[in-house]
């Protein structure tokens, strides 16, 4: 800010707009820059001078256009002297003010003053024939290009991605600028146009840009390199706490605290039937199965009746869970525990890692803008590109952490609950399971320390690192392990079901030993994205592998003293190698690949591409590129427009359509009126000189650009985004405003530029130390922002003499102004609610489940139907892709929800949003770590045998009893359908409470016909499976991994039934409308009744 004031206060540094470069700095620091790193700082500048120079540039020229083609080439200032054609510095305009007023306090006689009344009079009246009048043309082609102008800016704004959005919106600001500014143009004439307001912005720009650049760079510098490192080691720290407690607990060791099962863990579910006797050993097949059947039916109302209580937590439910449903009549009972689960360390925590997930994708983006120098980062020529491969392959980690625990605690509840012959080999699975467990969690705290160690003075990468990554031998051994323990286990079970039928099944328990199986496979997952992870690690670091040592007796080494072997491959790439192999590319058929081009050895460097990157965003290249791509998509639409009244619904209904319908329809209106009352409603036409004046009074008094601002940055797309930027842009300026006009009353004393400068940057810095938190940001710039406007713009002296308050009160008017026009536009035309968009991106995401849900299911079907290995390829990327992402957003949109709400604390409970959001939420993320889980268990089959190939083949029994069960599968799609779809409707209904009933009981019915066809598959199931097994002659490996896959499937159904019931709860008829809205809006927001 210093740095920004000197072209204020400094004679010779002085130009006409320099009281904005001050201003203008807090929005380049505050607003714009990503974070308070060197890369965050660098983005905040050059985006600045980016957007400011293309807006200037674009809305100049087309204000130029409009100005040329009315045919009068010349403006009043044309008509005075060539001394004259300039604005005059401060000392002149001092000076005349004070001969003015002195020629005025000398009182005339009245036959004299007659007589100079007359002289003005014939004065104007030769004025009024002398200088033309400005031509209607202008005003009206300024209207007309403003609003053309608007159109592909309207289109860019509604971009979905925000960044890019709000890039949009601050070149609109400074384009909107320019047409407000084109009013005085008919005073100024093209000269004094360009040199004192379009370069005057240009100047502006890089003042605040530098200002912003020097700040980031030579004070308080903070690495956005250094902030990816420690990124990534949080990351790996929470993911090795995570497997450390995993692997503790299926050890088998005591823990000192009691048992604790986390959020989104599967329970260990039993229901005793008291009733009923247990199963006995002279029961026939057909009191088997109904038990079974009975088991199945009371273990899913048990678990979604849990499911719906956890996600519930938190929110008052008005509506209690149906005691009948989950007692059956009074005779069952459900008893839920953990077994032997350590507590979740706070570090480690899903909400925590949520957190630092979030940090670390910042940290990546604004390292792109931050060169890797030695005076910047700890890690010189640190390759961007390889860190986030870290990230990519920490994220594959953390998914396959999450799905383990998610069968964690039924996992334990089966190796726990078995004895005979299979007691033994479960304790061996159990001790090879905390081995593997141990050996991930290692590799994730020894690649933590190493990423999170950066002296100072020291070097923190390379060979200077005494961490070494583990060797690729123990990796292979621990999965080589885990593999025969798995299928001795599998061979185990299969002797014990050919001795005990059906009884052995229902003794083990279905539900926990299905969760045994998928869990051994997302272990299997654990360990080969543990081993990428650190190898990616090591690779960012440039850290050199260690030596294989040979271990005698392992089962991977063997006692081999070759080199270091390359990792075992993931299950994925396992898969894709045969596929590979099968149809080489074109470089592998002509020999040695051709060496990489110009543009990929200069992306390589990361030096080069630091610079070219800034350098594009220092240039208008981004905001034209916005802009392109919006025309583009608005050119390819016209054709079916034009032939189609089915493309016009689907484009009028599209909400980003609606958002750029409302944005351009606000900006066009507010520049519209600006121009109309300049031209029409302020010059009262006695002469041109005299309309000049009075247009330009009017611009300095009422300062109507603030208004245009004020739109451009506070209609967003859904109504509480622009609600919240309004009400903070009003009363911060209000409270901004005050306190510099508060500081300048005494003009003395506001005449003197120690005084101005002062008081500047102390209040610059004071609200600079509250700037790193992200939730008092918006209100901090736009507090620093009036008060230095009302300070800067009365010491310069270009809108009013020091504490003359018409500069305070204009600008607050103004604002105030268009945030009314902001919040009615948002919130009268086509209003769309935040909580509508969260819902609209949730329902997606059930969608896309169930879509990926029967791709599987086609799939292993026909792998089944040919006797060949299942293809898995593309289900995790789809999983991250399709339900994933969605779900992201919501998080996201919540947490800036949280944000907004904390900038104001006394009204900290005007945007609470709806929650429902908060109760589907948990049962989609749920959902999603099934359909992981699911897609993990068909990678690898743990349970061939040695030396055996690690693709699933579904097994006889499988392949057997799947066209059995075709009609109950078709119709358990057909009722996911059904829910999906009443989900769907639910959810963008866009009404609350009792008019929402019709949609709640088509929910209703839709959750009880997919449980009753779950039920129905699993009967049918249970029937066919004795004569499938006789026919089979038991179970292959194949059979194992596809039942596996099965339970998880189902619990795909399960998780699918909870977030339906959600929808179901009293609590969830609460929705964001117009009326419900206001009362959440005063504190009020209840469950309405239904």
């Amino acid at each position: 800010m210093l740095f920004a004031m000197m072209f204020a206060v400094v004679w010779d540094l002085q130009f006409t707009l320099a009281c904005l470069a001050g201003v203008l700095y807090s929005a380049s620091s505050q607003i714009m820059s990503l974070d308070r790193s060197v890369g965050g700082r660098t983005f905040g500048a050059l985006i600045f001078v980016g957007t400011v120079v293309t807006g200037a540039s674009l809305g100049g020229g087309l204000v130029m256009l409009a100005w040329l083609a009315r045919g009068d080439a010349e403006a009043l200032v044309g008509y005075l002297p060539d001394d004259l054609q300039e604005f005059p510095p401060l000392a002149t305009l001092q000076r005349w003010q004070d001969a003015f007023a002195s020629l005025t306090a000398v009182p005339l006689p009245p036959a004299a003053q007659d007589l100079v009344d007359g002289l003005v009079a014939d004065l104007s009246a030769l004025l009024n024939d002398l200088l033309p009048p400005i031509s209607v043309s202008y005003w009206a082609l300024l209207m007309v290009l403003a609003a053309i102008a608007f159109v592909p800016a309207a289109a860019a704004r509604s971009n979905p991605d925000f960044a890019k959005s709000s890039v949009i919106a601050i070149f609109t600001v400074f384009l909107s600028s320019m047409f407000v500014f084109g009013t005085l143009l008919p005073l100024l004439g093209v000269k004094l146009f360009w040199e004192t307001i379009v370069i005057g912005y240009y100047k502006v720009a890089l003042v605040a840009g530098a200002a912003n650049a020097l700040a980031g760079v030579v004070l308080c510098v903070r690495s956005s390199h250094d902030d990816v490192r420690r990124g990534c080691a949080a990351v790996f720290s929470g993911l090795g706490l995570h497997i450390s407690r995993l692997g503790t607990a299926a050890s088998g060791a005591a823990v000192s605290t009691p048992p604790h099962v986390a959020d989104g863990e599967e329970k260990a579910i039993t229901v005793v039937d008291s009733s009923q006797p247990p199963p006995a050993a002279g029961w026939s097949d057909s009191q088997l199965q109904d038990e079974a059947v009975k088991q199945c039916a009371a273990d899913e109302t048990c678990y979604v009746q849990a499911r719906i209580a956890e996600c519930s937590k938190g929110v008052k439910l008005l509506d209690k869970p149906d005691d009948k449903a989950t007692s059956n009549g009074g005779s069952l009972r459900r008893k839920t525990g953990a077994r032997g689960l350590p507590p979740l360390p706070a570090q480690a925590d899903e909400a925590t890692l949520n957190m630092v997930w979030a940090e670390l994708e910042l940290s990546l983006k604004t390292a792109k803008f931050e060169p890797p120098l030695p005076q910047l980062c700890s890690q010189p020529g640190a390759d961007l590109a390889k860190y986030a491969a870290l990230a990519t392959q920490l994220a594959r980690l953390q998914r396959a952490v999450m799905v383990m625990r998610r069968g964690q605690a039924r996992c334990l509840s089966a190796l726990s609950a078995t004895d005979g012959t299979t007691a033994a080999t479960a304790a061996r699975l159990r001790a090879v399971l905390g081995r593997l467990s141990s050996l991930a969690a290692a590799a994730c705290g020894g690649a933590a320390q190493a990423l999170a160690h950066m002296p100072a003075l020291a070097a923190c990468s390379g060979a200077a690192l005494r961490w070494r990554p583990l060797t690729a031998d123990d990796w292979a051994a621990a999965r080589e392990d885990l593999s025969a323990e798995a299928a001795l286990l599998a061979r185990s079970y299969e002797e014990e079901y050919t001795k005990g039928g059906l009884a052995f099944a229902l003794s083990l328990g279905l539900g926990e030993h299905h969760a045994l199986l998928y869990s051994l496979a997302a272990a299997a997952e654990v360990l080969d994205s543990a081993q990428a992870a650190e190898a990616a690690a090591a690779d960012a670091l440039g850290v050199p592998a260690r030596d294989s040592v040979s271990k005698k007796g392992s089962g991977g080494a063997n006692g081999s003293d070759a080199a270091t072997p390359d990792p075992a491959p993931s299950f994925k790439e396992d898969l894709e190698a045969p596929m590979a192999a099968a149809s080489p590319s074109p470089a592998a058929a002509k020999g040695a690949a051709p060496p990489p081009g110009l543009l990929k050895r200069v992306l390589a460097n990361p030096f080069a591409s630091n610079a070219t990157i800034l350098l594009l965003l220092a240039s208008p290249a981004m905001v034209i590129l916005l802009v392109l791509q919006a025309c583009v998509g608005m050119a390819r639409a016209v054709p079916g427009l034009l032939t189609s009244r089915q493309a016009w619904r689907k484009v009028l209904l599209n909400r980003s359509n609606q958002f750029a319908i409302k944005y351009w329809a606000g900006m066009t209106g507010a520049v519209l009126v600006i121009i109309a009352i300049m031209w029409k409603a302020v010059p009262d036409g006695e002469n041109p000189l005299v309309d000049a004046k009075q247009q330009g009074d009017f611009f300095v008094v009422w300062q109507p650009i603030y208004a245009s601002i004020t739109i451009a940055i506070c209609l967003q797309d859904t109504v509480e985004a622009s609600l919240m930027r309004a009400v903070l842009r009003t009363t911060m300026t209000a409270l901004g405003g005050t306190l510099g006009f508060l500081v300048m009353l005494n003009g003395s004393l506001a005449n003197n530029p120690y005084w101005v400068v002062s008081w500047v940057v102390a209040f610059s810095w004071l609200c600079g130390l509250l700037s790193p938190d992200r939730s008092l940001r918006y209100s901090l710039f736009l507090t620093v922002f009036s008060f230095n406007a009302v300070i800067i713009c009365q010491y310069i002296g270009c809108c009013a003499v020091p504490g003359d308050p018409q500069v305070y009160g204009g600008k607050v008017i103004s604002t105030l102004i268009g945030s009314t026009v902001a919040i009615g536009v948002g919130w009268m035309i086509l209003p769309w609610y935040g909580s509508e968009r969260m819902l609209h991106d949730q329902a997606g995401a059930l969608q896309a489940a169930l879509g990926l849900l029967r791709d599987m299911h086609a799939e292993v079907e026909a792998a089944a139907a040919a006797d060949r290995a299942v293809s898995i390829g593309g289900w995790l990327d789809r999983v991250e892709q399709d339900v994933q992402a969605p779900l992201a957003r919501v998080v996201k949109d919540l947490d800036m929800n949280l944000i907004d709400r904390r900038q104001m604390p006394f009204t900290w409970h005007l945007l609470p949003e709806p929650a429902v959001l908060h109760m589907v939420q948990p049962a989609l993320s749920s959902l999603r770590d099934r359909l992981a889980s699911a897609a993990l268990v068909l990678g690898q089959d743990l349970f061939a045998v040695a030396g055996g190939p690690r693709q699933v083949v579904p097994g006889p029994v499988f392949r057997r009893v799947l066209p059995q069960l075709r009609g109950e599968e078709e119709g358990l799609f057909a009722a996911l359908d059904q829910l999906v779809e009443a989900c769907t409707a639910n959810m963008a209904a866009g009404v609350a409470g009792s008019r929402l009933k019709p949609h709640r009981v088509a929910v209703e019915q839709a959750v009880a016909a997919a449980q009753d066809a779950r039920v129905r598959l699993h009967r049918a199931y249970l029937q066919a499976q004795p004569a499938v097994l006789t026919a089979a002659g038991g179970h292959s490996a194949g059979d194992f991994a596809c039942g596996a896959w099965l339970h998880a499937a189902l619990r795909c159904t399960d998780e699918m039934v909870v977030a339906a019931s959600m929808l179901l709860q009293d609590a969830a008829q609460d929705r964001d409308v117009l009326g419900g809205w206001v009362r959440a809006w005063r504190g009020q927001r209840v469950a309405p009744p239904v």
